[in-house]
């Protein structure tokens, strides 16, 4: 598997070579694995970056492009995602952010898999490492 650099570095345990690696970003993802000559790629997204890339630079939008050259791609949404009666996310308060809401994300994940981009969940890093 490679790792993105701009992964925390608990994740290069999952490497062979312990070592970051700019190829899974090429594919618009985190992470790459080569299984039987294809390409799989896994975005990783926790609640606060996913609500600031949708909100200021887009870079949700340019990763999902970038998918569709991968063989199969993957988002990994990571993090504790809680909703308030209204549906907003708790997150986004915390964040300065107002305003993301439980539709939002809904509308995220079926446009993800209407692209067949497979969606996977994760409570925190620890658990991702688990579920890559």
């Amino acid at each position: 598997m490679l790792v993105a650099p701009a992964e925390p570095k608990q994740f290069l345990e999952l490497t062979s070579d312990n070592s970051f690696s700019t190829t899974p970003e090429m594919y618009g993802g985190d992470f790459a694995f080569f299984p039987q000559g294809k390409v799989a790629i896994v975005q990783r997204k926790e609640c606060s970056d996913l609500i600031a890339s949708l909100r200021s630079d887009d870079r949700m939008s340019t990763s999902m492009s970038k998918m569709t050259a991968a063989d199969r791609a993957a988002i990994l949404f990571e993090g504790n995602w809680r909703w308030d009666k209204e549906g907003r996310s708790h997150h986004s308060k915390h964040k300065g952010q107002t305003g993301f809401l439980r539709s939002q994300f809904d509308g995220i994940v079926m446009a993800a898999q209407a692209n067949g981009v497979f969606v996977l969940f994760s409570d925190s890093v620890t658990d991702s490492i688990r579920v890559l």
